[in-house]
Protein backbone atom coordinates (compact mmCIF):
# COMPACT_ATOMS: atom_id res chain seq x y z
CA UNK A 1 0.00 0.00 0.00
CA UNK A 2 2.90 2.74 0.58
CA UNK A 3 4.66 2.08 -2.31
CA UNK A 4 1.11 2.46 -4.00
CA UNK A 5 0.47 5.84 -2.10
CA UNK A 6 4.19 7.03 -2.91
CA UNK A 7 4.11 6.37 -6.52
CA UNK A 8 0.87 8.45 -6.53
CA UNK A 9 2.02 11.41 -4.68
CA UNK A 10 5.19 11.16 -6.85
CA UNK A 11 3.40 11.32 -10.19
CA UNK A 12 1.15 13.80 -9.01
CA UNK A 13 3.86 15.86 -8.02
CA UNK A 14 5.55 15.73 -11.30
CA UNK A 15 2.47 15.96 -13.30
CA UNK A 16 2.37 19.40 -11.08
CA UNK A 17 6.44 20.37 -11.68
CA UNK A 18 5.72 19.75 -15.17
CA UNK A 19 2.35 22.27 -15.67
CA UNK A 20 4.02 24.66 -14.18
CA UNK A 21 7.27 24.22 -16.03
CA UNK A 22 4.80 24.74 -19.22
CA UNK A 23 2.63 27.48 -17.56
CA UNK A 24 6.10 29.53 -17.19
CA UNK A 25 8.43 28.43 -19.75
CA UNK A 26 6.27 28.29 -23.07
CA UNK A 27 5.61 32.49 -22.60
CA UNK A 28 9.16 33.34 -21.62
CA UNK A 29 9.96 30.90 -24.89
CA UNK A 30 8.01 33.07 -26.89
CA UNK A 31 9.06 36.62 -25.32
CA UNK A 32 12.56 35.82 -25.91
CA UNK A 33 12.30 34.47 -29.07
CA UNK A 34 14.02 37.13 -31.27
CA UNK A 35 16.93 37.36 -28.45
CA UNK A 36 19.96 35.89 -30.58
CA UNK A 37 22.79 34.75 -27.75
CA UNK A 38 22.36 31.58 -26.52
CA UNK A 39 19.36 30.74 -28.87
CA UNK A 40 20.09 27.07 -30.19
CA UNK A 41 20.76 25.87 -26.44
CA UNK A 42 17.58 27.51 -25.36
CA UNK A 43 15.11 26.13 -28.15
CA UNK A 44 16.96 22.57 -27.19
CA UNK A 45 16.53 23.27 -23.64
CA UNK A 46 12.52 24.17 -24.28
CA UNK A 47 12.11 21.23 -27.34
CA UNK A 48 13.45 18.95 -24.64
CA UNK A 49 10.78 19.83 -22.03
CA UNK A 50 7.98 19.91 -24.09
CA UNK A 51 9.08 16.49 -24.98
CA UNK A 52 9.29 15.27 -21.66
CA UNK A 53 5.97 16.62 -20.43
CA UNK A 54 4.06 15.38 -23.52
CA UNK A 55 6.23 11.58 -22.73
CA UNK A 56 4.85 12.15 -18.57
CA UNK A 57 1.34 13.17 -20.01
CA UNK A 58 1.42 9.85 -21.75
CA UNK A 59 3.20 7.75 -18.99
CA UNK A 60 -0.42 9.06 -16.88
CA UNK A 61 -2.56 8.04 -19.80
CA UNK A 62 -1.18 4.05 -19.63
CA UNK A 63 -1.35 3.92 -16.34
CA UNK A 64 -4.48 1.92 -16.34
CA UNK A 65 -2.89 -0.33 -18.58
CA UNK A 66 0.56 -0.83 -16.41
CA UNK A 67 -2.15 -2.86 -13.67
CA UNK A 68 -3.62 -4.95 -16.74
CA UNK A 69 -0.01 -6.96 -17.14
CA UNK A 70 3.46 -7.26 -17.23
CA UNK A 71 3.41 -5.77 -20.78
CA UNK A 72 1.91 -2.68 -19.74
CA UNK A 73 4.23 -2.18 -16.61
CA UNK A 74 6.68 -2.70 -19.27
CA UNK A 75 5.53 0.09 -20.85
CA UNK A 76 4.42 2.58 -18.58
CA UNK A 77 7.84 2.06 -16.83
CA UNK A 78 10.01 2.61 -20.64
CA UNK A 79 7.51 5.65 -20.89
CA UNK A 80 8.21 7.41 -17.70
CA UNK A 81 11.91 6.67 -17.48
CA UNK A 82 12.74 7.85 -21.07
CA UNK A 83 10.45 10.80 -20.29
CA UNK A 84 13.22 11.60 -16.96
CA UNK A 85 15.84 10.93 -19.25
CA UNK A 86 14.98 14.01 -21.95
CA UNK A 87 14.16 15.75 -19.03
CA UNK A 88 17.61 15.91 -17.73
CA UNK A 89 19.14 16.21 -20.82
CA UNK A 90 17.06 19.44 -21.09
CA UNK A 91 17.51 20.87 -17.93
CA UNK A 92 21.42 19.71 -18.26
CA UNK A 93 21.85 21.14 -21.20
CA UNK A 94 21.09 24.66 -19.81
CA UNK A 95 24.12 24.33 -17.35
CA UNK A 96 26.68 26.88 -17.85
CA UNK A 97 29.17 24.07 -18.74
CA UNK A 98 27.46 23.97 -22.06
CA UNK A 99 27.97 27.74 -23.23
Amino acid sequence: DWAEDGHIIGATAIAALFATNLVTGVPNLIEIWNEPRDRKRRLFHASAMLVAAAGFTATGLIAEEAEDGSSGRRLHRSVALSSMGVATIGYLSMLDIFR
